[in-house]
């Protein structure tokens, strides 16, 4: 450990705490694994550092819009400058050269970089959950270029591996099985070769409501499970290694002037809508709230505050950013400059109201500026809300934060119910390994 602590001190300029080093260790020891901490701990600290000990070249993997957040995180941690390559375009690639020590890439351009990735010993995939599809085209590509190149290191990593169910865990698992160096515990390949077998072993088989075959939830075989994540995984939570200020959290009942159905029967009588599905009454229901949500956050504001706002919709985030003032919003789709733009705002500014959509600002940004998070309406995805309120309560963040889910209907409280119960089965795995 003294070693380490040594090389630790020559590749950064921060001083890392005790369970960083145990991070930095595990990501050296294992070669293929997940690094899961909490939010707000230090991932990426972690990997830059143990991939700068191991004295590879590096590749990031990123969502687009936290690239150039993760470059000026990347200068803050290395000690000796290295030219950091931010990829943002098929020009970027073809501007590349031997030269780059450091690359930063989106998970969309990832496969254009496919023959260049053999000059690249460590590849570090952050917020890892964009994998957890094995069937989707960008996991597949991102199989397809381990098994062609074989990198040396694959560091994978996310507050929120698994964001709803347990068998999101599978592709993660499955990627830290192709370690060449056998240092990542048991293959779960060799003896669950599909998602298909995974399911029926670790899942509860239950009959679909809609008739479209079986679905699985919940988790079973727990003590043989925890044997494919030895190895594979580490995990500390906010609470065992770091003391950061509570986290309170209210429901708030409200009455909305117009409800979802009557939203609903309006479309539907001007032609706008032809039948109403599940979440298209999630959607109005959201709309239904925008002017409460004004009025409540519009308060809050009043005493001085200033307020991070949660919605699941962009074209709700958008109606509540207009009706408060110095309130600017973000959603999917945005360039990485304007969400950017609103970020510092916020942080450093005199911007008062952040408006997000979950999808959008719920990964990669901090919110410390702000202690109190209006949920107005909620996702279905369980851990992403979590992640979400994790973006004000992080290191940084000096005073007691708040948290205001606005409930107005069965709908809200439906998704609730559904949220609590993926975040037990989740719990009951993840506490255990």
């Amino acid at each position: 450990m003294r070693n380490l602590n040594y090389n630790i001190e020559l590749v950064t300029k921060r001083t890392l705490t005790p369970f960083q080093v145990e991070g930095v260790s595990h990501l050296l020891k294992h070669h293929y694994t997940i690094l899961a901490d909490d939010m707000g701990l230090g991932k990426t600290t972690q990997a830059i550092v143990a991939a700068m000990i191991a004295g590879e070249r590096i590749i990031v993997v990123c969502p687009a819009y936290i690239r150039k957040n993760l470059q000026r995180e990347v200068y803050k941690i290395i000690k000796k400058f290295r030219f950091v390559h931010m990829i943002e375009s098929g020009k970027d690639i073809a501007r590349w050269n031997e030269g780059h020590d450091i690359a930063i890439i989106s998970y969309s351009l990832f496969y254009r970089m496919k023959h260049r990735l053999k000059f690249y010993g460590t590849w570090i995939f952050d917020e890892c959950h964009y994998l957890k599809n094995p069937s989707s085209g960008r996991t597949k590509e991102v199989y397809k270029m381990l098994d062609e190149h074989i990198p040396k290191r694959v560091m994978l990593l996310s507050g929120t591996p698994a964001e709803n169910y347990i068998h999101e865990y599978y592709s993660l698992l499955a990627i830290c099985s192709a370690n060449p160096k056998d240092t990542s515990g048991l293959d779960i390949i060799k003896n669950y070769p599909t998602k298909d077998k995974f399911l029926e072993r670790f899942c509860n088989r239950v009959l679909s409501q809609h008739n479209r075959g079986p679905e699985y939830h919940g988790v079973k075989n727990i003590p043989l499970l925890i044997k494919y994540f030895k190895g594979k995984y580490l995990r500390r939570e906010t609470a065992d290694v770091h003391l950061l200020p509570s986290m309170n959290s209210q429901f708030v009942k409200i009455i909305t002037e117009v409800s979802y159905i009557d939203l609903a029967w309006e479309l539907l009588e001007a032609g706008d809508l032809e039948e109403i599905h599940p979440p298209t009454e999630k959607r109005l229901n959201a709309m239904a709230k925008v002017p409460e949500c004004i009025k409540f956050v519009k308060d809050i504001l009043s005493q001085g505050e200033k307020v991070v706002v949660f919605t699941d919709h962009p074209d709700a985030a958008k109606l509540i950013s207009e009706g408060i003032k110095n309130s600017a919003y973000i959603i999917g789709g945005m360039s990485d400059k304007k969400r950017d733009k609103v970020n510092i705002d916020f942080q450093e500014g005199d911007l008062r109201c952040a408006v997000l959509t979950y999808g959008a600002g719920a990964a990669g940004l901090n919110w410390t500026a702000g202690r109190i998070t209006v949920l107005s309406d909620i996702t279905y995805k369980a851990k992403l809300i979590q992640q979400a309120k994790k973006r004000t309560n992080r290191m940084g963040q000096n005073r007691d934060c708040l948290y205001y889910y606005l409930v107005s209907s069965e709908i809200d409280e439906m998704i609730i119910r559904k949220v609590e119960s993926k975040i037990k089965d989740l719990n009951k795995l993840e506490s255990q390994i």
